[in-house]
């Protein structure tokens, strides 16, 4: 799989298990893979005044020879959870190269306008509308405090691999995590195919999917 490749899958792997906070917030991140070059992630989010959430992410990669891969994402979810629009831009140096995503939803499923290169192509892929999309856990520790073993399941939109699948995220509990030789507290949220430890306000202080690891710096 191309460097590039790889780094837009680490980001949509982040974007899965995070959840929001009360007002604009961001942290920063030190991501680590087997294969890949450590990366810098930095986090943001805000609330609208209608109550939607907006989310953004940045990973910069750094390779040999001064290669640089950054990866781009912003979501919009509704207020209900319902997934409005997502964009994802990656750029590479060395060699040059630049991809961008651009996916709306409605009742039939994702619509993708993919960019590469300058190169246009749209994509339809249907999801069929009584299966759950609505990602309500995006509101967890903000409109809605989960209960321990809460659990949610819904479609969730790839936008590297352009398809729909299956997330699931449970709340397991308070827990506590050692960042920097210390203890911080924080709350479990679990997946089958890994696991978050975030903070009162939404924001991750550690995540571990497969070979990715991401902990909070500053």
């Amino acid at each position: 799989m191309r460097l590039h490749r790889k780094c837009a899958l680490i980001a949509t792997v982040f974007l899965t298990f995070i959840i929001a906070s009360q007002a604009i917030s961001q942290v920063r991140l030190k991501a680590t893979s087997s294969g890949l070059p450590e990366s810098v992630v930095t986090y943001s989010h805000k609330l609208t005044a209608e109550g939607s959430k907006v989310i953004s992410l940045t990973m910069d990669f750094s390779g040999r020879e001064g290669r640089t891969v950054r990866v781009r994402t912003e979501r919009t979810y509704a207020k209900d959870g319902s997934p409005v629009r997502v964009f994802q831009e990656t750029i590479s140096q060395r060699p040059a190269f630049r991809v961008s995503v651009t996916v709306t939803f409605d009742a039939k499923g994702a619509h993708a306008v993919v960019d590469e290169r300058g190169k246009r192509t749209v994509k339809d892929i249907p999801l069929v509308n009584t299966a759950p999309r609505k990602c309500t856990n995006e509101f967890w520790f903000l409109r809605d405090k989960p209960k321990v073993g809460q659990r949610e399941k819904y479609y969730h939109f790839d936008a590297t691999k352009l398809e729909w699948r299956i997330s699931e995220l449970t709340y397991m509990g308070p827990t506590k995590v050692k960042v920097a030789g210390v203890q911080v507290a924080g709350h479990l949220v679990r997946s089958p195919e890994g696991e978050a430890v975030l903070d009162d306000k939404g924001l991750p202080i550690r995540l571990d999917y497969g070979v990715v690891t991401m902990v909070r710096v500053g």
